[in-house]
């Protein structure tokens, strides 16, 4: 079944079902699978993240037929912005949610189609260099990774698995950050 559905005789289309959106075109997601389902390594127990460390974006339905499109992806880039203009362009959806992870969460709900077409049209594409974005939440600082270079530094250089994280970010002291900054632009990281 096309994820992509005629309404009677009207040329516009809306997405009905749930989905990937991948640079190859819409994967929808069968009767009885969840979206953990898919672009699972060999030996890896499922989970989303597979979809969005391959810049992939899940969409959900929410239960609506397509009125309303729940959009989540890892990073807002200017490729997955681009998936996610052309889902609503084609879609009849009255409400759009965007959810993003990296560099900061971000859940933007109950946005028109309009709203939403005009966020998007703003990712700046200078922005999708970067490896690290250092957040400053005064008692501690949240170090997000926004690459795969900079996810790696980070595993490989900062904390152990004893380590304190909120979502894919490390959690720092005030104190350490510098000396972890240093380190990253020494690698030749870019950060923020």
């Amino acid at each position: 079944m096309d994820p992509f559905q005629s309404s009677g005789s009207s040329p516009n289309s809306t997405l009905c079902r749930d989905s990937w959106l991948t640079l190859d075109g819409v994967v929808p997601i069968e009767r009885g699978k969840q979206h953990r389902d898919y672009f699972i390594p060999g030996g890896e127990r499922p989970s989303k993240q597979f979809g969005f460390d391959q810049g992939h974006v899940r969409v959900s339905t929410l239960g609506t037929n397509g009125r309303t499109l729940h959009f989540e992806c890892k990073k807002l880039s200017p490729q997955t912005s681009r998936l996610i203009l052309h889902a609503i362009k084609r879609s009849r959806a009255e409400l759009i949610n965007l959810e993003f992870h990296v560099p900061k969460y971000s859940l933007r709900s109950s946005l028109s189609p309009q709203d939403a077409i005009s966020f998007l049209k703003q990712v700046p594409a200078e922005t999708a260099h970067l490896d690290l974005v250092f957040e400053n939440h005064l008692s501690l600082f949240l170090i997000r990774p926004c690459s795969e270079a900079g996810q790696q530094w980070l595993d490989e250089n900062v904390g152990d698995e004893s380590t304190l994280t909120f979502g894919n970010a490390v959690v720092c002291e005030p104190r350490y950050v510098e000396s972890i900054l240093r380190g990253a632009i020494e690698a030749g990281l870019d950060v923020v």
